[in-house]
């Protein structure tokens, strides 16, 4: 994989699953005097993008931005010398700013509207750089190091914007309580009518395989929410060396968060609004999460629980009885999911087949490991356990 590199480059990009603490860990970085993160300002950019490459290649994907589990259309380097070859249009510009107009459930900083017919056609890249410095003139700060800001679910881009010298977060959370938020929650989180558990589990897998294969690449890191919300100052100032900016306050964990216009920030918790930074978010699974959904996600996410150190409570090793038990513990009313097959018996024997083939001890084709693992090297950290 090649790119054209180019240095010095002041942008920051956090992203993760949803539901993971991307919103929390960007008003906390917001906060900082040397950084500018705005808040989801352009996320139609990417699943567009997405599409448009999908078009070119006359495929049909539920999601622009899915899991990529069992893909074998195309390799992400394909994609990839798409970003840096393909210009979008005048027309593909236009059609991105009506989709942030409707996009109103995800769109997070409106202000980017106000530069409606100011963007010049160019790749990719070109466009997210001059829609990044759109957002560093919408919020009035001084002397900034970066400006930046968080997008869900589009870690595919994350080994394309680190080639171009964009520094990158990904932030990981236990996935037992991703799904008590996402599909257990007391009231609306923007994130839509509730879909299958395992396809929000597959896209966790998915964060955790771009964060494992880029942990030693140049101007990337990862950062687990339990260690963000039970060590915040060290934890931040991990990220500020990353940075190489000026350490954070050390009453940080203290202070009220503010959003980025100064207003007092209360927390978009499925559960209940706090204004700082709070360990009850923590475990909360333990009380929300029946039995039968917690020993099912830790099933499906065994190898990466184990690789990350999560604790298996409700399993002692992978059991497909679990996954054949399984019942969704609410009706999926999602229009995506209207029919469900995709979600149906056939991926029971996915996931069996994807841990078997962590456990047998043939070596599996480049193919085979793109398709369910998406990297080699991922591939061998988790099998590593089962040797």
């Amino acid at each position: 994989m090649s790119f054209e590199h180019e240095s010095d480059s002041m942008n920051l990009l956090i992203t993760g699953c949803y539901r993971t603490g991307t919103t929390l860990i960007e008003k906390l970085l917001h906060s900082h005097p040397e950084l500018c993160v705005a808040s989801q300002p352009f996320p139609v950019l990417y699943f567009y993008t997405k599409t448009l490459f999908y078009k070119k290649l006359s495929l049909n994907r539920l999601y622009p931005l899915g899991s990529l589990f069992l893909e074998n259309s195309y390799k992400l380097e394909d994609f990839y010398e798409f970003l840096d070859n393909y210009t979008i249009s005048k027309k593909d510009i236009d059609n991105i700013f009506i989709g942030l107009k409707e996009y109103k459930k995800g769109l997070w900083t409106p202000e980017i509207l106000n530069f409606e017919g100011q963007l010049e056609p160019g790749i990719f890249f070109n466009i997210y750089k001059q829609l990044s410095s759109f957002v560093s003139t919408i919020f009035l700060k001084d002397d900034i190091s970066y400006v930046g800001s968080k997008e869900i679910l589009c870690e595919e881009y994350v080994p394309y914007l680190l080639s171009k010298g964009v520094r990158v977060i990904i932030i990981l959370r236990d996935p037992r309580d991703m799904v008590a938020s996402l599909n257990f929650r007391k009231k609306d989180n923007l994130t839509g009518e509730k879909r299958p558990i395992l396809y929000s589990l597959r896209l966790w897998r998915k964060s955790i395989a771009f964060a494992l294969e880029c942990e030693d690449k140049l101007n990337f890191m990862w950062l687990r929410y339990e260690d963000l919300i039970e060590k915040p100052l060290e934890t931040l100032n991990s990220i500020a060396r990353f940075l190489g900016i000026d350490f954070f306050p050390s009453d940080i964990s203290r202070r009220e968060i503010r959003d980025q216009y100064g207003n007092l920030w209360r927390s978009n918790s499925s559960f209940k609004a706090h204004t700082g930074i709070t360990v009850n978010s923590i475990g909360r699974y333990k009380s929300v999460l029946p039995e039968y959904v917690a020993s099912y996600i830790e099933t499906c996410c065994f190898p990466e629980m184990r690789y990350l150190d999560y604790p298996l409570n409700y399993i002692d090793d992978f059991d497909e009885a679990i996954l054949y038990k399984f019942e969704e513990p609410f009706p999926v009313k999602h229009k995506k999911f209207a029919d469900n097959k995709e979600y149906s018996l056939n991926c029971i024997d996915e996931e069996i087949e994807r841990y078997r083939k962590l456990t047998q001890k043939e070596n599996l084709s480049d193919e085979e490991v793109r398709k369910w693992f998406l990297f080699d090297n991922v591939y061998h950290k988790y099998f590593s356990f089962f040797k």
